[in-house]
Formats: C-alpha cells, sequence, structure tokens
C-alpha cells in the first residue's frame, strides 16, 4: 500500500504529502484516462456529469408541494371582517371551495360580486385566481409505491400528517375566469407513477424519466385550454386527470369537490401593485434548485464550466462523489489527521501547517485563539492556491464552528484591503464603465436613472476572491451566523481581562477592546438629512448594521441576511437607501476620500509591522521544524558541550579518512604496470583496495551522520536561544516541539486534551497587533466605498434591478440584470463582506448570475442536512468552497414518495445518489485530501477536517455524543452551569424516566399519553423555576405524532390556561422533531420518546444520529422520557447507560415534593465521589430506587469515561462477579468501578 492509505496489518495510519501533480495522476488513473484516450475519457466524464445533474433534476422536479392551506392569521382576518371587526390588514387570501362535479359550472363574476360586498375595504383583487384540482393524500401515494420497494428496512416510519395532501393539477385565470397561458401545471409525482405503471405493463427492465415527455404532455394541454374560459373546462380537464392518473391507483370514484381556489384581495390598487410577494398557489414546483442545476447543465454541456480552474475541476469531483464511492474503497491520496498517523507523521504535518507564515495576518477581536484543529482548518482553508479549493470541516456540536467562521472572516477582510490600498490611492481607479443595452433614457447611454448612468465592475479581479457568501438548508444557522458577527457585546467580553493576567497582557486586551467599543469610538459621522445635521459615532457602519438588525448592540455591517425578498427589501431600506442619501454630495466624499488616504497608511503601516513579527515567529517555526523529535526528546542539558565533543569525533575521523584516502592514491598509483602503460592486476593488491575504500565509504558515513549531529544541535542550540524569550508576558508561546507531541499522541486523555486546546506559536502581542489590523481593514473598506461615485451608482443600479429605488419607475430589463448584475453583487460585498442566505432563497438574488466564478468563498453551514444537489448553484457561481457539518447529525430530510421513485429508477450510474444520508457533506468530504477515519471495519467513514474540543454539554450529554458518534476523539472543555442558573433547572441531574403506556389509536400515532402527561409536569416546573419571558427549554421528539400530541394536550392543558409565557413558549418553536433542532441549544432538553411495544420498527429506526443532535441541544441537563423495555435499540440503551439516574413517574413526582435544598444538592451538574445516584431523592430513607425484583434500577454513572487515575479510557469487562468498569491500562492501573 502507499503513504497516504490505512496499513491494516500494521494497525496504523501513514500519510504522506501529495504534489499536485502526483494527485493529478491519481486522478486520471482511476478515471482510465491516458494520453492517447484523454480526449474520449474527457468526453466519458462530462456525460457522467450531464447525467447526474438530469437525475438532480428529477429529484427536485419531483417535490411537489402539498395542496396550500389556509393560513391561522387569515383564517382569524377572514372571521373578523365577517364579524363586522375592525382589522388593520391591507391585503387578505380569499379561498373557497369549486363545485362537486355534478352541480353547475362555476360563475367567477357571481363569486367575486358577492365578496366585494362581504370585503367592502378591500376592493381592489389580484390579476389571478389560483386552481388546485382534486386530491391524493401523502400516505396513499406511499402505500401504493411500497409494494415496489424491495428494501423498506432503513425508514420504517414513512408517514405523513394526516393533512398532508397533493393537489392532481393546477391552473390559473384571471379575474373574468379566462385560462392564462402556460399556468397548467399536472402533478410530477402522479405523471412519475404513471410512468412507471407503464413500464410495468411493458415488462421493462429499465426504467427512466424524461421531464421533456411532460413538458410536451403539459403543453398540449395548455394549447387546449387557450382561451377558454373556466366553466368551459374545468369539469372536462378534472375528468381526464382522474381516469388517467388517479382511478384504479388510488382513487375509484371521484371526490365530492373538484378542489379548492384562491385570490387576493387589497386594500387599495396601489397595495396590490406593491405586492411582489403574492405567494402562487397554483405551483406545484417550487423547487428552489431546479433552475441553479438547469443552468449548470448548461454550462457543462457548453464546455463553459469544469475545465477553468482546480476549483472547477473539484466541484465536477464532488457532482461524481456518489458514483465514485459506489465502485468500493477508493485509492484517491489521503492526509490523515490523527493520533492514530503516528508522533513523526503528525509533525511534519503541523510544521508544514501550523507555520506561522501560513495563518491569517488578520484576527476576529477574542483573548483566546481557536483551538489546534481550528486553526489547522483555518489555515487550510484561506489557501487560495492550496490542493483543497473545496475544503470540508467535520465539525460535531459545540466544537466551534462559528469560531472558524469568525477567523476566515478577518483573514478575508484584511487580505482584501491589502488589494484596495495596493492598488488604488483614488478607490474610483479601480472601477472600469460599462453602460446598460435597454434601459429607457436613450440619451444618457440606455440608462435606467439620469444620475447613475452606469454600472461597473472592479478591474483588479484578484478583489473579489474574498467576498463571502454563507449558505445552508437550515434557517436557524444562517441566523445565527448574520446576528452574531455584528455583536458588539460578544466581542467586548471575548476582550475582557481577568484578574489573573499580567498587567502587560491587560493592556493589550483593553486597547482592543477600546477600539470596537462604541462608546470610545473616536471614528465621528456628520448626517446630514433634510437639512439637519447630527453626529453619531460609528467603528463600521454601525448606526447601518443596528437598524438591519433591530438593536443596538452591533458594531459593524460585518453580515447581513439575503435570499428572501423580504430581507433584501429590509437590507435595502436600512443600509443601501439610507447610504445614498447620506454621502449623495461631492463634498462629503471627497471628504472621506481624505479620511481613506489617511487610513490607508495607517493601515499599511499595521500590515508592515504584522508581518514582520509574521516572519520573525515563521523564522522560529522553521527552526523547530528542522530539530528532530528525537533529538528534542533526547537533548543534552549542555548542548555547546555537546557539540564540541560532537566536533572532536568528527576532527578525528576526518584525520583517519585523510590517511586512509591518501594510502589509498598511493596503492593505486604503486601499482605496477604492464604492456601499454596498462596496470597489472593483483589480486592481493586489489582486496587491499577494496577493503580501503570500504573503510573510506564508513568514515564517510559516520563523518556524514555526525555531520547532521552537530546541525540538529546547532539547529536547537539556535532554536533554544530564540524561543527563550517566548517564555512570559506577551510574548509566550506554545511550540509544536518533543513535549507538544508526546501530549498530543497521548493516550492520557488529560494530556492528549491539554494539546488539543493550545494554539502552537502565536503570542498575545502578534494576535493584539492582528486584531488592529482586522479593525484598520474595516475602517478602509467603510472608507473606500463610501469616497467612490462608482460604488453610490453600483449600488443606486442594483437597487433599481431589484425594483426598490423610489426614484426610478422602470425595473432593469432582464438582459441588463444578467450582464450588470454579477458586478453590481461584487461591490455590495465591499460594503458588506459576508451575505448568509438559505439554499432555498439563494436563488431570489443570485437568479440573475448566469456566469461561473462571480463570487469568492462560499461558506456551507450544517452541510450535514442539505442535499448534494442544493449546493451546486451556490457552488458554480463561487471561486471557493468551505464546507463545514457533521454526518454524524441529522441527515437531509427527503419526502417519502420522491425517495421511492428515485429507488426504482435503474441506471447503475445513479446507484450512489439514492442513499438518503447523502449529503453536501458527505460529497465534500469524500473529495477532501485532509480528514481521518471515524467508525469501525463496515461503518468506517472518511470525514473531513476534525474539530474536537467541546465546549457546549456538560456529562451526560457530552458521553452520550462522543460514545455514540465520534469514537471519544472529542475533547470536553465545558464549563459547569452557575448557581443561579442551576436553580431554574427542572431536576438536579439528567435523567432516564420510566414510563410505560399504551400509544394513541390510528395509523403510526407514537404519542403515549402517560408520557405526555408527565412531561406537562415538567413544564409547570420549568415555568415555576425559571422566571425569563420565554424559559430555556426544548421538547424534543423523533417523531412527528408525538410532536402533535403534545402540543394538543398542553394547549388543552390548565398550564396553558393560567401561564400566559406558555403560549410564547410554544410561538418560538421550543417543541418539535429532532430534525428542527439542528444548529440550536439550550439549557434542557425533554427527549420525549413515544412508542409501545407494537412499534419496535419505529423504535429500531431511531438511529446514532438523532439520539446524538438530541442530547447535544441539551447545555446542562438531558431528561429522556420513555418505556425501558421498549427503547432496546442501542443508541437510546447507550444514552440511558450514560445517565446518572433511572427514575419513574412516581419518584419524580416525589422529587417534586421535596424541599428545595434537596432537590438542588448537586444541581452544579457533578457528583461527589462516594455518594450514591439517588442521595438527594427524598424516597425509602435514602435508598438507592429498586424494582420488584430487589434490582437497582438506575444505570452505570458515566460520567466520564476516563481513568480518574491514569487518564486512559475506561471499558466494561466482565469478572467472576458479574460485569464492571475498569481501566483500559489495566495491568499497570488497576482502578474499578462497580456497575
Amino acid at each position: 500500500m502507499s503513504l497516504g492509505e490505512t496499513n491494516m496489518r500494521q494497525g496504523r495510519f501513514k500519510s504522506e504529502v501529495i504534489s499536485k501533480k502526483e494527485q493529478k495522476i491519481f486522478q486520471e488513473r482511476r478515471l482510465g484516462v491516458t494520453p492517447q484516450g484523454a480526449h474520449r475519457m474527457e468526453d466519458k466524464r462530462k456525460n457522467a456529469v450531464l447525467e447526474i445533474l438530469n437525475y438532480w433534476k428529477i429529484t427536485e422536479f419531483l417535490g411537489q408541494t402539498d395542496i396550500p392551506q389556509e393560513s391561522t392569521e387569515n383564517k382569524k382576518l377572514i372571521k373578523n371582517i365577517k364579524n363586522g371587526k375592525e382589522v388593520k390588514a391591507e391585503k387578505i387570501e380569499v379561498f373557497f371551495d369549486l363545485p362537486v362535479l355534478s352541480s353547475p359550472d362555476i360563475d367567477l363574476e357571481m363569486i367575486l360580486e358577492n365578496d366585494r360586498d362581504g370585503y367592502a375595504k378591500f376592493p381592489s383583487v389580484g390579476d389571478e385566481i389560483h386552481f388546485c384540482l382534486g386530491k391524493v393524500e401523502r400516505n396513499t401515494v406511499v402505500g401504493y409505491l411500497e409494494k415496489f420497494i424491495e428494501d423498506k428496512s432503513d425508514n420504517p416510519e414513512i408517514a405523513y400528517p394526516k393533512k398532508s395532501a397533493i393537489a392532481w393539477c393546477s391552473f390559473k385565470t384571471d379575474t373574468k375566469g379566462v385560462y392564462l397561458q402556460n399556468s397548467f401545471q399536472l402533478s410530477s409525482i402522479l405523471w412519475a407513477v404513471a410512468k412507471w405503471d407503464e413500464s410495468r405493463a411493458h415488462n421493462s427492465h429499465d426504467f427512466s424519466l424524461d421531464t421533456s415527455e411532460y413538458e410536451e404532455l403539459v403543453g398540449e394541454i395548455d394549447e387546449e385550454l387557450q382561451d377558454q374560459n373556466v366553466d368551459e373546462f374545468i369539469s372536462t380537464i378534472y375528468e381526464k386527470i382522474f381516469n388517467e392518473y388517479v382511478k384504479h391507483r388510488f382513487s375509484e370514484d371521484p371526490q365530492e369537490s373538484m378542489g379548492i381556489a384562491e385570490y387576493n384581495r387589497y386594500a387599495s390598487e396601489q397595495v396590490r401593485d406593491a405586492d411582489e410577494d403574492a405567494f402562487d398557489y397554483a405551483d406545484q414546483g417550487k423547487s428552489f434548485f431546479l433552475n441553479d442545476i438547469i443552468q449548470l447543465s448548461e454550462l457543462v454541456q457548453n464546455g463553459n464550466f469544469g475545465d477553468g480552474n482546480e476549483y472547477e475541476k473539484k466541484v465536477i469531483e464532488y457532482i461524481l462523489a456518489g458514483y465514485e464511492k459506489s465502485k468500493g474503497p477508493d485509492d484517491l491520496p489521503r492526509t490523515i489527521i490523527s493520533p492514530d498517523a503516528g508522533k513523526s507523521e503528525m509533525k511534519l504535518f503541523f510544521d508544514r501547517i501550523l507555520n506561522v507564515t501560513n495563518s491569517p495576518r488578520g484576527k476576529w477581536p477574542a483573548k483566546y485563539m481557536p483551538a489546534l484543529m481550528q486553526q489547522v482548518a483555518v489555515n487550510i482553508a484561506i489557501r487560495q492556491d492550496g490542493d483543497a479549493p473545496v475544503f470540508s470541516v467535520n465539525g460535531p456540536p459545540g466544537t466551534g464552528k462559528t469560531t472558524l467562521l469568525k477567523e476566515i472572516v478577518a483573514s478575508n477582510i484584511v487580505e482584501r484591503a491589502r488589494l484596495l490600498a495596493e492598488n488604488a490611492e483614488d478607490p474610483d481607479s479601480l472601477f472600469e464603465m460599462h453602460s446598460f443595452s435597454h434601459g429607457p433614457l436613450e440619451a444618457n447611454a440606455n440608462a435606467y436613472y439620469q444620475y447613475a448612468p452606469h454600472y461597473y465592475s472592479i478591474n483588479v479581479d484578484e478583489i473579489n476572491n474574498y467576498s463571502m457568501l454563507v449558505a445552508s438548508c437550515n434557517n436557524a444557522a444562517v441566523e445565527n451566523i448574520t446576528i452574531d458577527l455584528p455583536k458588539a457585546r460578544d466581542i467586548l467580553d471575548s476582550l475582557e481581562s481577568s484578574g489573573d493576567d499580567e498587567e502587560e497582557i491587560r493592556c493589550g486586551l483593553d486597547e482592543v477592546h477600546d477600539l470596537f467599543d462604541i462608546n470610545k469610538s473616536g471614528d465621528v459621522e456628520t448626517i446630514t438629512r433634510y437639512g439637519k445635521s447630527h453626529e453619531e459615532k460609528d467603528i463600521y457602519f454601525t448606526r447601518y448594521a443596528d437598524k438591519l438588525l433591530g438593536g443596538a448592540d452591533c458594531w459593524g455591517l460585518i453580515s447581513a441576511p439575503f435570499g428572501r425578498k423580504a430581507n433584501i427589501r429590509k437590507y435595502c431600506n436600512s443600509v443601501l437607501k439610507p447610504f445614498v442619501e447620506d454621502y449623495r454630495s461631492n463634498d462629503v466624499r471627497e471628504q472621506h476620500k481624505a479620511k481613506y488616504l489617511e487610513i490607508r497608511k495607517k493601515f499599511l503601516s499595521q500590515y508592515k509591522l504584522v508581518e514582520n513579527l509574521r516572519k520573525e515567529l515563521g523564522q522560529i517555526c522553521a527552526l523547530a521544524g528542522s530539530v528532530p523529535v528525537e533529538l528534542q526528546e533526547d537533548a543534552p542539558e549542555d548542548l555547546s558541550c555537546e557539540i564540541s565533543d560532537v566536533e572532536r569525533k568528527r576532527q578525528i575521523l576526518e584525520r583517519q579518512l585523510f590517511a586512509e584516502q591518501k594510502e589509498l592514491i598511493e596503492l593505486e598509483e604503486s601499482r605496477p604496470k604492464g604492456l601499454f602503460a596498462r596496470r597489472k592486476d593483483t589480486s592481493a593488491r586489489d582486496i587491499f583496495i577494496q577493503e580501503k575504500k570500504a573503510t573510506i565509504s564508513k568514515l564517510n558515513g559516520e563523518i556524514a551522520s555526525l555531520n547532521n549531529r552537530i546541525s540538529g544541535l546547532q539547529n536547537l542550540q539556535e532554536y533554544q536561544r530564540c524561543i527563550s524569550k517566548y517564555s512570559h508576558g506577551q510574548m509566550k508561546m506554545t511550540p509544536v516541539d518533543a513535549v507538544f507531541m508526546e501530549r498530543y499522541v497521548s493516550e492520557d486523555d488529560r494530556l492528549s486534551t491539554k494539546a488539543q486546546i493550545t494554539n502552537p506559536w502565536f503570542t498575545a502581542q502578534y494576535n493584539r497587533e492582528r486584531e488592529k489590523l482586522f479593525l484598520y481593514a474595516c475602517k478602509l473598506h467603510k472608507e473606500f466605498v463610501i469616497s467612490s461615485k462608482c460604488m453610490r451608482h453600483n449600488i443606486i443600479n442594483l437597487m433599481i434591478a431589484w425594483n426598490v429605488f423610489d426614484d426610478c419607475g422602470e425595473r432593469m430589463k432582464l438582459a441588463d440584470r444578467e450582464e450588470a448584475m454579477p458586478y453590481m453583487l461584487q461591490s455590495i460585498f465591499l460594503l458588506t463582506p459576508v451575505i448568509s442566505t438559505t439554499f432555498a432563497s439563494a436563488q431570489t438574488f443570485l437568479g440573475d448570475v448566469k456566469k461561473s466564478g462571480v463570487l469568492g468563498t462560499l461558506i456551507v453551514d450544517e452541510a450535514g442536512q442539505a442535499q448534494p444537489q442544493m449546493a451546486v448553484g451556490a457552488m458554480f457561481r463561487c471561486r471557493k468552497a468551505i464546507i463545514v457539518g457533521d454526518p454524524k447529525q441529522i441527515e437531509p430530510v427527503v419526502t417519502a414518495e420522491t425517495d421511492m421513485i428515485k429507488q426504482l429508477l435503474t441506471a447503475e450510474i445513479l446507484a450512489g445518489y439514492k442513499d438518503k444520508k447523502i449529503s453536501v457533506q458527505a460529497f465534500a468530504d469524500y473529495i477532501n485530501p485532509y480528514g481521518t477515519y471515524l467508525g469501525k471495519d463496515e461503518e468506517k467513514e472518511w470525514v473531513g477536517c476534525p474539530l474536537v474540543v467541546h465546549r457546549r454539554c456538560i456529562d451526560p450529554m457530552y458521553t452520550i455524543s462522543n460514545v455514540l458518534s465520534y469514537d471519544g476523539t472529542m475533547k470536553q472543555q465545558t464549563a459547569a452551569p452557575k448557581a443561579d442558573r442551576a436553580k431554574t433547572f427542572i431536576l438536579d441531574k439528567s435523567c432516564w424516566i420510566d414510563v410505560a403506556g399504551a400509544e394513541n389509536s390510528g395509523k403510526k400515532d407514537h404519542f403515549v399519553k402517560a408520557q405526555g402527561e408527565l412531561v406537562l409536569k415538567l413544564l409547570a416546573r420549568k415555568f415555576e423555576r425559571d422566571p425569563i419571558d420565554i424559559p430555556r427549554l426544548f421538547i424534543i421528539t423523533p417523531f412527528t405524532s408525538v410532536k402533535e400530541g403534545m402540543l394538543e394536550m398542553i394547549k388543552k392543558s390548565e398550564l396553558y390556561g393560567k401561564e400566559p409565557r406558555v403560549r410564547k413558549w410554544l410561538n418560538a418553536n421550543n417543541i418539535g422533531t429532532v430534525h428542527t433542532f439542528q444548529g440550536q441549544g439550550t439549557d434542557e432538553v425533554i427527549f420525549l420518546l413515544g412508542c409501545d411495544s407494537k412499534s419496535m420498527g419505529a423504535v429500531n429506526w431511531v438511529n446514532n444520529n438523532i439520539v446524538n443532535v438530541a442530547a447535544t441541544r441539551a447545555k446542562f441537563r438531558f431528561y429522556m422520557i420513555g418505556d425501558k423495555s421498549v427503547w432496546t435499540c442501542r443508541p437510546v440503551r447507550v444514552a440511558r447507560e450514560c445517565t446518572a439516574e433511572i427514575l419513574t413517574a412516581k419518584e419524580v413526582e416525589d422529587v417534586f415534593g421535596g424541599k428545595p435544598q434537596e432537590i438542588e444538592a448537586i444541581s452544579d451538574g457533578t457528583q461527589k465521589k462516594g455518594t450514591k445516584t439517588s442521595d438527594h431523592l427524598k424516597k425509602n430513607g435514602n435508598k438507592m430506587p429498586q424494582d420488584s425484583s430487589g434490582d437497582i434500577k438506575s444505570a452505570p454513572a458515566k460520567m466520564s469515561m476516563i481513568c480518574p487515575e491514569c487518564g486512559k479510557k475506561l471499558v466494561e469487562r466482565l469478572g467472576k462477579f458479574g460485569k464492571f468498569i475498569g481501566c483500559s491500562g489495566f495491568p499497570k492501573c488497576r482502578f474499578t468501578q462497580s456497575v
């Protein structure tokens, strides 16, 4: 086996750094490319990519939405209007049922006439009426398709809520009932099922779907309906769809109602005309990714994407990842980042990656540095010419993915500021002018606005490498990032010094702290509006950030949420419009141009200072790398004496060598000569000569070895001399030396944790200067965008393109938008460096960007939750991708019927794309050369660069997660809760609460009433103990039916009626399925399991990932509620064994009846040595809870899986008296603990 692969026979990992050229050879060999057949193979590769993209197109095409339901808010509005109550709304949605098939045809004009009187305050009617005909419950479709699916074992939990149903077809008419062209849509799911049945009828062994057939069919129906009135065709089209797509499959008889219709009414015509977000209820597709997939297919087909640069090639590898993985074990080059790779291998890796010259010049302000693996990930991620342009990071819960992002943000802003400063004394000199082609103002070069007639591109394209787009399919993750980055309080708190800090450390922190404190800022903006001026302190467009995020705790406009139209409109109103107004004056821009030159000078000076410190530290890193670990471990006490001794030995050997060489020459020269001056051969002399040569060779080897020894000792001596000044105060650092490496590979968890929480080579002095450089970079960006007239014009034209600029009445034409949008968006990233969006919303503001490589860095968060095709639209528009997620958390959610249809497709290349667990993270991990292996044997899995220091949860949540999902690789650094916070907790410890009971009657309804009743009591106690407006508690369950049952029980409870905060708590979405909580965290979690013995299929469906996510949402307390005799699946069993307590519902109630001081006896989340887990219970004279047989009911208290005496892992053993916990270091360590 080659280096970089797992050496299974030796039981250890090996790795080596592989050059780009070697990697290219690897890939070509894997694809079978030869110099002669390269072009042919490239065509084959392109065809494979196009086939996969077409499959993703079909997947999205099948994503039909439910029949629209009227919102609760709209129902209330309609009810109040009908009851004669005053309403403040400017728009209502009017739903009405369509008649039964046998009824007279509908009279739309009559319906609208009647509604006009009923909704007199909403006289203006929308332009369209939406119709949805027919209804099939999703569960019915699933039941039909299940017959044809061979393996249903991976998801026995297929069940939708009762209201979940799809329409047979939909269309739109105008308000007179005339059909609107191109509005007819046939159910893509019913069409696909019909195609499957057609394939079966022909006994075909191949099944595929061609969306062009669907489009042709829909086009024919659309043509038939042209110019017809709805009352002329609705019955006909209803019967046609029923007979061809529903009958004999899902229903034998037509339904009582043909369906529903909807239209909008407005308070005025102005309100109607301004409504851009009117929901299209006739649109069944709602795929947010289909257009992007089609766009990328066209780029690949036309040769405009895939071969342009290393990043494009890597995106193609990403698309092919499922196909490559399906072939079996890979031979891709891997650099393993793990103590298992060995001390020497990891020392070489750290010397290369962690050298300070490879780290960011800018730093996000914080007293503490990122942990070891965070810094490794950052250093690889920021490289512009590295071997991982698509780089993945495996971030388990609480391991600091946001910290990682902040460091990348700081780095990109500083590097872009450098390019701005180096290339432009005048900001406008960096722009190149372009004209529109289709604007209405022909006299102004076809402009849309006479005062901004042109748009501009940045003429130093490298600047665009550093824009940052953060995307995710998880709304909470995107919002958290957007909100966290601008928070002033977070930065100021993170820069607070402590009493233990030395004076110079405190001074450095205080200096940077004051720079980010708006109250101490010396940067004062004079704002003039409507003839009045006032002054405001500023750091980086602070007032815009406060307005955008709805608060007054921001330091700067570092990030903004985009995507949805409402977000874009808010950004325009909070940022772009005020910006255009505040800096419209030429005089104001000239003043800021002077400030730009001033901050430019300051930035370049600070940059030079940081660069000098960086080089100095880099030299020490290089010196340390030149000294072998073995020499550092066995370094002599007196290096000078050792060097002198070795030099003396070398001199002796050199003299011997000189003597031997002299004798050899004499032997050669004194050889007897024969005819024609040839030397005669004499066997004895030749033997003697050969012996001399062997002696000389040996001496040369010994001298070379001594030279290496001297060089190493001299390097060590120089290294020790240099490192000596970095031992205290602001200059203190942790080097990557023998001591560090010994800790890193140690099996003692305490020592290895010390290595993982450190950040080698950085000093406090260097960090503070980097933080100041980051601030100056932000200031430079600010003055650049303010003083640039070109920037202002781009902002105005962008608002025109988005139809939000009040001074322009005409929206930009599509052709102009597609041409100008890339450059206008690049300008926006200069103003707001980080823009976040969900994948689903990205199309809203990126849809007009048809070119590839327009944006800089794409950062995908919670990538394990996203299906692979969701990211391709953002990926092809960027130049680099950093994928952050965790394959051990919740996998993507796929609708059941779509998944079943995918399983029926037979193309061989698609085999690796049918697994519901595949994700953006999994594909990015596969092509990432940097990472590690998790799991063993069949479950062994390659994941991207691993983060390991966990700072979210105390035990048992940490241990549950570490044991279930991460092979014990995480290192805990979570502080216990403060006493005041602990008093708000429901119980003093995490526990399993054993509650048996029967499920609700009904198909796959797993709610157990007895468990719900206990949850109500726990919830009441939480509201009693936690006084804040929305108590910090989640109720999480694996099943939708349990969520629905619990919600219904809460809303019917006495608590809901008498405690107003419960409604707020529910509205804040604090109860739901596991899938909805990834990326979030709170103090306490109730994990409500449900199920009885009749639902073992559902029980066994709950996997490691589900339990991992549920447990790690809780910071301090985790209460599992279920029937222990039912919940025997391994993930839940492990979680139960890791808790400190098993209680019954009765015992919990007894706890509630106890005195507060007894309940809170161990509320810090720890347990004193020697105490029983029930010491705090007021039960049976403080005896352990027992069942009827007398067996102790509590599980072993595995609050730590680490030996407290030696630091090695604890393992379960079997002795002559039964099971016990012992140390893996036996016989050297004899620690034991009873089960």
